[in-house]
């Protein structure tokens, strides 16, 4: 009798489909996803605080420069001299300007880095402004052009505007380096004047008397008119 084997028979007893029955694998695969997913995330939420981190410094940045970013620039103190002759320039001693930021902060500028328009003493004017411009800010003050006075002015008075050297050992020279003295005019115009030995008197009997305090007489004359001031000293031995 002829045996025939089922049509489904194999050696191993049983059917076998590739990839099936390995229940393993399937495993892997799902942790590998579930790891990559994670991973992700990760990177995600790293990258948005990166981002954040940045943008929050940026804006602090940003808000620090804008304290320090220029509001307006004032004059804290008009210049000495507000009246001037015609044709005499215009002088900026004293003058003070400041910049503010906007964080509040006062910073006195370099007069250089300024630019000063609007001064002209070819004619007489009774307000004349003048304009100082700093990084396209501006403020501004006024002064006074005069006519030239018909008469010269009368010398009345002087005074020390800056001291030279006040204090000697005995024996030394008489040293007026760096003095000045102002005059005073009738029509009340000023001048500063270097002081020179020729218009001092008094020294060499000071140093003749040996240590102590004294008096520097100093007398100036213009058009007949003699005035004088003092100023001291002090000797030691």
């Amino acid at each position: 009798m002829k045996y025939n084997k089922p049509k489904h028979f194999n050696q191993g007893g049983f059917n076998h489909i590739a990839g099936e029955g390995n229940p393993s694998k399937r495993v892997w695969m799902i942790i590998i996803a579930i790891v990559a997913v994670i991973a992700i995330i990760a990177a995600t939420v790293i990258i948005v605080s990166v981002v954040k981190k940045q943008r929050e410094k940026a804006e602090i940045e940003a808000a620090e420069l804008e304290k320090l970013e220029i509001k307006e620039i004032q004059i804290g103190h008009a210049p000495n001299k507000r009246e001037y002759y015609c044709g005499t320039p215009l002088d900026t001693t004293g003058l003070v300007v400041y910049s503010l930021t906007k964080g509040g902060k006062f910073t006195a500028l370099d007069l250089d880095a300024c630019t000063i328009t609007g001064f002209d003493s070819s004619v007489p004017v009774e307000k004349q402004t003048i304009t100082v411009t700093y990084k396209g800010f501006t403020d501004s003050f006024t002064v006074e052009i005069l006519a030239e006075p018909t008469e010269n002015p009368t010398l009345v008075s002087i005074k020390m505007a800056t001291l030279p050297k006040t204090n000697y050992k005995r024996g030394e020279k008489l040293d007026v380096t760096g003095g000045t003295f102002t005059c005073y005019y009738s029509n009340g115009t000023t001048q500063t004047v270097d002081l020179a030995i020729k218009y001092t008197s008094g020294f060499m009997p000071a140093m003749n008397q040996g240590a102590g305090e004294y008096d520097i007489t100093v007398k100036y004359e213009e058009n007949g008119v003699q005035v004088e001031t003092t100023y001291k000293i002090t000797i030691t031995e």
